[in-house]
C-alpha cells in the first residue's frame, strides 16, 4: 500500500483502520437493521470527533487494493458525501480545507489498474466535488497550488497513458465549474483554460488517440464554448477546422452527438464563423436525422442534437432569415417525417391502448416540483414565446414533460420555422400531411395531426379551407387510439384563438365532445390534454359566447373533474379553474356552491406534505384574488393552515441543517413558496377584511416573513418580497404599526440589492431581485424611510446599474426605484459617488428606459423623479436624452400633474437645446 499512497503527511493507526473498515462493512448489512443503524451512528461519531482524520481513513480504505470491494466503494462514496457536508451544508463558515493527504493522494484512484470501473468513477466524482466546492473558490483565492497541479496531472495521464478515467474526471470538473477556470489562479500567474483548451484541440487532431478521449474532449469544449472566453476565441478557427474534419471522417455516433452540440453552441454565440459552411452543416444535420434508424444504438442521440442544431438555427436572432431560407426545402421533409413515434414507442402504445388507467392513483414522485415558477413576480419578464412552442403531446413516460426527444425537437424546430416563414413552410409541409389526417395507419394519422398543430400559424394564414379541417379533428376526438385523441386536443388548442375570431360557432362543436367524453377519457394522458385545451378555449372565447353557451355547463364539468381526476391531472385542472375564474372575474352564489365545496374538500383531505397541495395552493391564491369578499368565509382555515405549513418548512430545514446526516429530509420549498403566494392572494383579494388574521399574536405574518426573507432559496425570497409589498399596499395602517418588523424587512431588501452579474445566474435570482426592487419602491412610496437608508438604497441601486447587468427587467426596476427616490429627495442623488463618477451613462439609461416603459405607473415614477432631479439640481441633458424624455411623456400615459410643472422647469433649463429637437417634439412642447 505504501507504494501507491503518499504517507509523508499522514499515516493511519492500524487498529483504528481495521475498526473503521469493519464498521463500514456493517453499515452495508441490510440483513440486520440494528447492526446497520449502530454502525451508521459510529460513523457519525467518528466524523464529528476528528473530521480530518476520519476522511483520511476513508480515502486510505478507498485506495487500498486489499480492501473488500464493497467496503472500498462505500468509503469512497462516504468520503464524497462527507466533503460535501463539511463544505457546502455548513456554508463553509469555518473555511474547511480538505487535508493535504486527500489532495496529494486522490488522483491515485485513477491509476490503480485493478480498480473497478465503479471505483474509478467514484474517484472522478470525488475530484469533481473537491473542485466544485473547494479548489475553484477558496482554494483558488487562497492560492492553493494543488488545484492546478491536479488539473495538470490529469492532462499528463491522458497524454502519457491515454487514461480515459482521467479524461472523464476532467470532463466532470469542467461540467461543474468551467467558468472558474477562466479566472486567474496561483497568485494571478495563470488562467487554467489557456492550458486546457489547446490540449483539448490537440486531442481532436491526434489521429491515433482513443476515440472515447476525443468524445470527452468535445464534451469539455462544450462546457467552455458558452463562456465565450478569450482562451477559446483565440483558438476558435483551429477548433472549427478539427470539428469539420471529425464531421467528415468519424462515423462514431457519440462523437457526432458532441459535434452537433459544439456546432449548435458556436452557432448561437458566433454564427459568423459558420455561415460560410451552413450548406454543408444543414446537409450533415439532415443526414443524421434522416438516417438514424439504420445506424448504431447511439445514433438517435446524435439525431436529436442535429435537430437541436436546426432549432438553434431557427431561433438565433442574429442569423438573417435570408441565410436560412435556401435550406427550407431540405429541412422540412426530414422534420415532418420524424414527427412519427419510433418503433418501440409505437409497439408500447399499441399494446397498452385499451388499458384503463384513469382510476390508477398517481405516485407522489410523479408530481413535479414547481419551485422556480411562482407566479408572483411584480415585474414580469418579457415572454420569449417559449411557453407556446410545440411539444409532442404524446409521451406516456412519468416525466413526459421533462424528457426531450427527437420528435419534440423536430416539432419545435418546425414550429419556429413556421413563425419565420409561414407561407414557405406551409406550402412545403401541408401537402405532406393533408391527405394523412385520416390515414388508416394510426401513427401516421397521429403525426399528421401533430404537424397540423405545429403548422398552425402558417395554416391559419395560408390554407383557405381550414374550416373544413376542424370537423375532421372533432371526429378524431372519438378516435379508437388514445394517442390520436390526445394529440387532437393539443392541436385544437393551437386553433382556439382563430376559432374564436373567425368561426365562434365551431367552438361549441369542439367543446361538446370534450365536455361530455374526452375530459373523462379512460386514459389520463387524454384527460390532461383535454383539460388543458378547455383552458385555452375558455381563455380565447369571446365573453358573450362564454357567458351564454359555456359557463353553466363548464362549472359543472369542472366540479365533476375535481371528483374523479388523479393527482397529476389535478395540476392541469387547477390551472384551468384559474383560467375560468380569471375569465369570469366573479362567481354567483350558485356557481360558488357548485365548485367551492369540492375545492375545500380537496384542501381538507390532503396532508401538509402531500405534493398535490402545490397546484392547489396556487389555485386557491387565484380564487382569493378573483372572488375577493366571496372568499372571506374560507380565509381563516386557509390562512391558518398556510402559516403552519410555512413554520413547519422553516423548522424542518433548521433541524436538517443542524444534522445533515439525518434520515429525514426537509420539506420541499414548494410548500413554503405556495403558501406565501396563497397568503399574498388573500391580501390582494381581501385586504383589510382579514387584518385580524394577518396580525394576530399567534400567527403574525410579519413574524413569519422575517424568517422567510433570510431563506437562501431565491423563490422563497421572491414570494416574500411580493407579500411584504402587497401588505404595505393593502394593509397600510396595520403595517405602520408593525414597527419592530419594518426595519428587518428593509435590511433584507438592502441585502438583496448587494448583488452583481455573477450572482444573477438564473431566472429565480433575477425574479427575486426584481421583487426586492419593487418592494423597496413600495417602502419609499408609502413609508417614512430614514435618510441614511435612502442613501444606502440609492447607492446599492446605482451599483447594480453600473454593473451593466444584462437583464432588462432588473435595469427597468432600478430606474423606477431611482425615480421614486428622487421624487422624495432629488438633491440626494448628486451626493452619491456612484452617480457623480458615472452620471452621463446613468442619466442616459434613465432617459432611455423611461421612454420605453409600458407600465403607466412605472413610467410616471421614473419620469417624475427624473424631472425633479433635473429641475432641482440643474443637471444638463444631451440632445438625445432630452428627446427621450419628451418622447416618453408625449407617447405614454402619465398620471401626475407635477410632471408638467417640472417639465416646464426642465425646458427652461434647456432653451438652447430645445430648438434642435425634432419638429413633432417641439410642437408637443408648444402645445403644453
Amino acid at each position: 500500500m505504501s507504494g501507491v499512497v503518499d504517507l509523508s503527511v499522514w499515516q493511519p493507526n492500524t487498529g483504528l483502520l481495521q475498526e473503521i473498515s469493519n464498521i463500514l462493512m456493517q453499515s452495508m448489512d441490510y440483513t440486520n437493521n440494528n447492526v446497520r443503524l449502530e454502525a451508521m451512528q459510529k460513523i457519525e461519531s467518528f466524523s464529528q470527533s476528528d473530521t480530518e482524520s476520519f476522511l483520511n481513513y476513508l480515502l486510505f480504505i478507498f485506495l487500498d487494493v486489499n480492501s473488500n470491494p464493497t467496503v472500498s466503494s462505500t468509503a469512497g462514496l462516504l468520503l464524497k458525501n462527507s466533503l460535501l457536508n463539511n463544505i457546502l451544508h455548513n456554508n463553509n463558515i469555518n473555511n474547511y480545507v480538505p487535508s493535504h493527504f486527500i489532495k496529494l493522494n486522490l488522483l491515485k484512484g485513477l491509476q490503480i489498474e485493478t480498480f473497478s470501473n465503479l471505483n474509478k468513477n467514484i474517484t472522478g466524482i470525488i475530484i469533481t466535488t473537491l473542485f466544485s466546492t473547494y479548489f475553484t473558490k477558496q482554494g483558488r483565492t487562497d492560492n492553493d497550488p494543488l488545484g492546478l497541479q491536479i488539473i495538470q496531472s490529469l492532462i499528463q495521464l491522458v497524454d502519457q497513458e491515454e487514461n480515459l478515467p482521467a479524461m472523464r474526471a476532467l470532463t466532470k470538473i469542467l461540467e461543474d465549474s468551467a467558468n472558474y477556470f477562466d479566472l486567474q489562479w496561483n497568485n494571478g500567474t495563470v488562467v487554467p483554460l489557456t492550458l486546457i483548451v489547446p490540449k483539448l484541440i490537440e486531442y481532436l487532431s491526434n489521429e491515433s488517440i482513443n476515440i472515447k478521449i476525443k468524445c470527452e474532449s468535445l464534451k469539455c469544449l462544450n462546457c467552455v464554448i458558452p463562456l465565450q472566453t478569450q482562451s477559446l476565441l483565440t483558438h476558435l478557427d483551429e477548433l472549427l477546422t478539427q470539428l469539420f474534419n471529425l464531421a467528415m471522417n468519424k462515423e462514431d455516433s457519440l462523437v457526432r452527438e458532441q459535434l452537433c452540440i459544439c456546432f449548435s453552441t458556436i452557432l448561437e454565440f458566433r454564427p459568423d464563423k459558420l455561415t460560410a459552411q451552413l450548406s454543408g452543416l444543414v446537409q450533415f444535420m439532415c443526414h443524421l436525422i434522416d438516417s438514424h434508424k439504420s445506424m448504431d444504438e447511439f445514433a438517435e442521440n446524435a439525431a436529436l442534437e442535429a435537430s437541436d442544431f436546426l432549432l438553434t438555427l431557427a431561433t438565433t436572432s442574429t442569423i438573417p432569415t435570408n441565410l436560412i431560407e435556401p435550406y427550407l426545402s431540405q429541412m422540412v421533409p426530414v422534420l415532418v417525417t420524424n414527427l412519427i413515434f419510433d418503433q418501440e414507442k409505437i409497439e408500447f402504445l399499441e399494446a397498452t391502448n385499451d388499458e384503463v388507467d384513469n382510476n390508477i392513483p398517481d405516485k407522489d414522485e410523479n408530481i413535479k416540483p414547481t419551485v422556480g415558477v411562482t407566479n408572483i413576480t411584480k415585474k414580469k419578464k418579457t415572454n420569449d414565446g417559449s411557453d407556446d412552442k410545440a411539444d409532442d403531446g404524446g409521451d406516456d413516460d412519468d416525466d413526459e414533460d421533462y424528457f426531450w426527444t427527437l420528435r419534440k425537437s423536430c416539432a419545435n424546430t418546425l414550429d419556429c420555422l413556421t413563425e419565420l416563414f409561414p407561407s414557405q413552410i406551409t406550402s412545403l409541409a401541408f401537402p405532406l400531411i393533408k391527405d394523412h389526417l385520416v390515414n388508416q395507419v394510426w401513427y401516421i394519422r397521429e403525426a399528421s395531426i401533430l404537424a397540423l398543430g405545429v403548422l398552425s400559424e402558417g395554416v391559419i394564414k395560408h390554407v383557405a379551407d381550414l374550416d373544413k379541417i376542424i370537423p375532421l379533428l372533432i371526429q378524431e376526438l372519438d378516435d379508437p387510439v388514445a394517442s390520436c385523441r390526445e394529440i387532437t386536443c393539443w392541436t385544437l388548442r393551437r386553433y382556439s384563438e382563430w376559432l374564436s375570431v373567425k368561426h365562434p360557432a365551431l367552438i361549441f362543436k369542439v367543446l361538446q365532445p370534450m365536455l361530455t367524453k374526452t375530459l373523462f377519457d379512460i386514459k389520463k394522458s387524454v384527460q390532461a390534454s383535454a383539460i388543458s385545451a378547455l383552458g385555452d378555449f375558455i381563455q380565447s372565447s369571446d365573453q358573450s359566447i362564454f357567458d351564454t353557451l359555456l359557463a353553466d355547463e363548464i362549472i359543472v364539468v369542472l366540479h365533476k373533474c375535481l371528483e374523479v381526476y388523479q393527482k397529476k391531472n389535478l395540476l392541469y385542472l387547477y390551472d384551468t379553474i384559474q383560467v375560468y375564474l380569471e375569465k369570469k372575474q366573479e362567481l354567483d352564489e350558485t356557481e360558488l356552491n357548485i365548485i367551492m365545496p369540492s375545492i375545500m374538500a380537496r384542501w381538507d383531505s390532503l396532508t401538509d406534505s402531500d405534493k398535490e397541495l402545490w397546484p392547489l395552493l396556487q389555485c386557491l391564491s387565484t380564487m382569493a384574488v378573483v372572488l375577493g369578499p366571496g372568499f372571506v368565509n374560507m380565509a381563516p382555515r386557509v390562512y391558518e393552515r398556510a402559516c403552519k405549513i410555512i413554520v413547519a418548512c422553516i423548522q424542518s430545514e433548521i433541524e436538517y441543517n443542524n444534522n445533515p446526516n439525518s434520515m429525514t429530509k426537509p420539506l420541499e420549498k414548494d410548500f413554503l413558496v405556495g403558501c406565501l403566494d396563497l397568503i399574498d392572494g388573500l391580501v390582494q383579494g381581501l385586504g383589510d377584511k382579514i387584518e385580524n388574521l394577518l396580525f394576530s399574536n399567534e400567527l403574525n405574518i410579519c413574524a413569519i416573513l422575517t424568517q422567510c426573507l433570510k431563506d437562501p432559496t431565491h423563490e422563497v425570497r421572491q414570494s416574500s418580497f411580493a407579500l411584504v409589498g402587497d401588505l404595505i399596499i393593502g394593509n397600510y395602517h396595520q403595517m405602520c404599526k408593525q414597527t419592530e418588523y419594518l426595519e428587518p424587512f428593509l435590511r433584507s431588501l438592502l441585502v438583496e440589492l448587494q448583488q452583481n452579474s455573477d450572482s444573477l445566474d438564473s431566472d429565480a435570482a433575477i425574479n427575486s431581485l426584481t421583487n426586492a426592487l419593487w418592494c423597496l419602491g413600495v417602502f419609499v412610496d408609502n413609508l417614512d424611510v430614514p435618510h441614511e437608508q435612502l442613501i444606502v438604497s440609492m447607492t446599492y441601486s446605482l451599483d447594480l446599474l453600473n454593473n451593466n447587468i444584462v437583464s432588462e427587467i432588473i435595469n427597468v426596476n432600478i430606474i423606477v426605484l431611482i425615480g421614486k427616490l428622487c421624487i422624495k429627495v432629488p438633491e440626494l442623488l448628486m451626493t452619491i459617488t456612484q452617480f457623480s463618477s458615472n452620471s452621463e451613462n446613468i442619466v442616459d439609461k434613465w432617459c432611455h428606459y423611461s421612454k420605453n416603459m409600458e407600465d403607466p405607473d412605472e413610467k410616471t415614477s421614473s419620469i417624475l423623479g427624473l424631472c425633479k432631479f433635473i429641475s432641482t439640481c440643474g443637471y444638463k441633458l444631451t440632445l438625445q436624452e432630452l428627446s427621450d424624455l419628451i418622447e416618453g411623456i408625449m407617447n405614454g400615459e402619465v398620471y401626475n400633474d407635477s410632471i408638467m410643472q417640472d417639465l416646464y422647469g426642465v425646458i427652461m433649463q434647456h432653451q438652447d437645446t430645445v430648438p434642435q429637437l425634432r419638429p413633432e417634439l417641439i410642437n408637443y412642447i408648444n402645445s403644453l
